[in-house]
């Protein structure tokens, strides 16, 4: 399939939602309560269009004008295991799962950071989505320790993965 991967802009909040919301529910319902689960696609598109209209790291993947996934990127907020960037989330559409287009968000984050002279990025992943620790593990991240991921006050089990060396990329 051919993906064009571009940076989001305020414009692509909506789909963005529907995208997250559809990832969440494929990927979460055996770790989250359902609860967790139910959203309101009006306040997700307002609160990921405010994110969007102040510069949030955004990419998008898209084919004929339809984003079917995104990933988010910064400076790492895990401090238990400090390096200098961090991809935030990765959500594909579950009926564009397995056609290369988490590999090229990835690979176009990797290529953001190369030209900034940064060599290392992690990524956390709920101890509990082995699907998505294949999918990193198959890019070459390598186990680096546990975390949690609070939503809610409620802790949730994460495992964080590092990429030494984002030519491997």
């Amino acid at each position: 399939m051919n993906w064009l991967v571009r940076e989001a802009n305020p414009e692509d909040a909506a789909q963005i939602a529907m995208v997250k919301i559809a990832s969440w529910k494929d990927a979460y319902s055996h770790i989250l309560p359902p609860e967790k689960l139910v959203f309101d696609v009006a306040d997700e598109t307002a609160r990921l269009k405010i994110r969007l209209a102040l510069r949030q790291n955004c990419f998008v993947g898209e084919t004929d004008s339809q984003i079917a996934g995104y990933i988010t990127y910064g400076t790492s907020e895990v401090m238990k295991f400090p390096t200098d960037d961090q991809i935030y989330s990765l959500y594909i559409h579950p009926d564009a799962h397995r056609k290369g287009l988490g590999r090229h968000l990835i690979k176009r984050v990797a290529e953001h950071y190369r030209g900034e002279g940064v060599n290392r990025l992690i990524v956390c992943v709920f101890k509990e989505n082995p699907r998505a620790i294949k999918f990193y593990r198959a890019l070459g991240a390598e186990y680096l320790g546990d975390t949690t991921y609070t939503i809610d006050g409620v802790d949730y089990p994460d495992e964080v993965y590092i990429w030494r060396d984002l030519n491997k990329l």
